[in-house]
């Protein structure tokens, strides 16, 4: 994995990966909202899930602003970050086909 949401694009550029799990917030202070920005910007085929271990409302809304696919907590299950990748995959790339709002885990 990447550790700091910088790198993102050029990584993106490398790797060419279908999908990225985006951290909010990543080493260095960097955001990862802006890097889900600038990966939708760059590379509109790609799906991106943010994800947060922090309990903040804001972020859902801030992702599906930023054009993330999905939004989940990182306190869910592996079998819902599983469920939430297949879920975006399987809904294309069309941003009125994402589930909404931006597919949100909810916190337990």
């Amino acid at each position: 994995g990447i550790s700091c949401a910088d790198h993102a694009v050029r990584m993106c550029g490398e790797l060419s990966p279908d999908i990225v799990f985006m951290d909010v917030c990543t080493e260095g202070g960097a955001s990862g909202l802006r890097a889900t920005k600038e990966v939708r910007d760059a590379f509109p085929d790609i799906k991106v899930i943010v994800m947060t271990a922090f309990d903040e409302i804001s972020y859902a809304p801030r992702a599906k602003e930023a054009g993330a696919h999905a939004f989940i907590y990182k306190s869910r299950s592996l079998s819902e970050f599983e469920q939430t990748a297949r879920d975006v995959m399987a809904a294309g790339a069309s941003p009125s086909r994402r589930p909404s709002p931006c597919r949100r885990a909810r916190r337990r």
